[in-house]
């Protein structure tokens, strides 16, 4: 406390006024003491010790109301002091909590990056692992595409049916994901109750009629190639299936985590919705740069489908601009922009 009182005294041009009234108080007692002694203590006031006792008593009358005050404002100052010092220790305690919140947003954005980029990795390992018709990678997606419009073409187009180009879209897209199999007829059928029964069972035995014809070609070329069937007929589920749900689970860990980083600290602060979605599409537009223009046409047919309506019922691709690359003119069934009206894709950037 002295040492508070020290600084106060001395260092503080705030403490000018008490040090002002103690110069003045030294000043009075000097003043007293010289007035006292001048007029009252002489050699026979010394031996007189009646008098001595008169002459404290007036001292002391003097000088106990002037000490009396003086305390107290000794001990306001010291309690000001006290206040100031709390004020300024829970200042350095609110600055050093921020300081570790700061530090612990660094480590979660650390960790967040660390994680998906591990994602990326394992996207582009799945990628380059695939394998369909001598081709590998995503050059693969290529001979999808193709089957996509030639399944289109050959079953769905010519169908007089009434079908919008959704519908048609889903149609063509679960036929080349489950393909025509016992198990895949099933699932199918189920998936496309919807639909008239009587058209997807004329559908699937044109299909079982082609796999068919197929294997007696082989037969004849080749005793060896007695089981081989149309890949594209059997079905891309053992391939596609893994592909999406990982692409899913990447945007969606980029969705919810930073969320989580950037939440709020307190009830009164706002979540800077614009700003966060800036954040956001730095992280995806990295994924979409992985993926090519046909991986984004499949996915656009993906998300077209009931087995893949996630897609755009959660307004992923939308918000992140997961397609945004896709050709002009390059799907002929039905116009991206249709579909994702608030996507500015590439070719009108132009």
């Amino acid at each position: 406390m002295f040492e508070k009182l020290k600084d106060l005294l001395i260092n503080q041009p705030q403490a000018s006024l008490l040090r002002g009234l103690i110069l003045i108080f030294v000043w009075f007692i000097f003043i007293s003491l010289i007035l006292i002694l001048t007029n009252n203590i002489n050699i026979e006031n010394i031996s007189n010790i009646s008098k001595m006792g008169s002459l404290g008593d007036a001292f002391n009358g003097l000088t106990t109301p002037i000490i009396a005050g003086l305390t107290a404002l000794l001990t306001y100052s010291a309690f000001h002091i006290q206040y100031r010092a709390n004020q300024n220790q829970e200042l350095a305690l609110e600055k050093q909590k921020e300081a570790l919140d700061e530090q612990k947003n660094e480590s979660k954005i650390i960790q967040f990056e660390n994680k998906f980029f591990e994602l990326l990795k394992i996207h582009r390992a799945n990628v380059s692992e695939m394998v369909y018709k001598k081709s590998t990678g995503r050059n693969i997606f290529i001979i999808l595409i193709k089957e996509f419009d030639l399944i289109y073409r050959d079953y769905i187009e010519p169908l007089n049916e009434n079908l919008t180009p959704n519908a048609k879209v889903n149609l063509t897209y679960l036929i080349l994901f489950y393909g025509e199999g016992e198990k895949s007829t099933t699932i199918l059928k189920e998936l496309l109750k919807n639909y008239n029964s009587t058209l997807i069972d004329k559908i699937l035995e044109n299909i079982h009629n082609v796999k068919n014809n197929d294997i007696e070609i082989n037969k004849q070329l080749d005793k060896v190639k007695k089981t081989l069937k149309p890949i594209w007929v059997m079905g891309q589920q053992n391939r596609l299936s893994h592909y999406f749900r990982h692409l899913y689970q990447i945007i969606n860990f980029i969705d919810v985590e930073i969320n989580e980083i950037y939440k709020p600290k307190t009830k009164e602060e706002k979540l800077n919705v614009v700003e966060l979605l800036k954040i956001k599409r730095k992280y995806t537009k990295i994924l979409r740069c992985q993926l090519s223009n046909h991986e984004q046409i499949l996915l656009f047919y993906n998300s077209l489908s009931v087995i893949g309506k996630a897609w755009k019922n959660e307004g992923l691709i939308s918000k992140y601009e997961l397609i945004k690359n896709i050709p002009k003119g390059f799907v002929k069934i039905i116009d991206p922009k249709s579909e994702y009206g608030d996507i500015v894709f590439e070719h009108e950037e132009l």
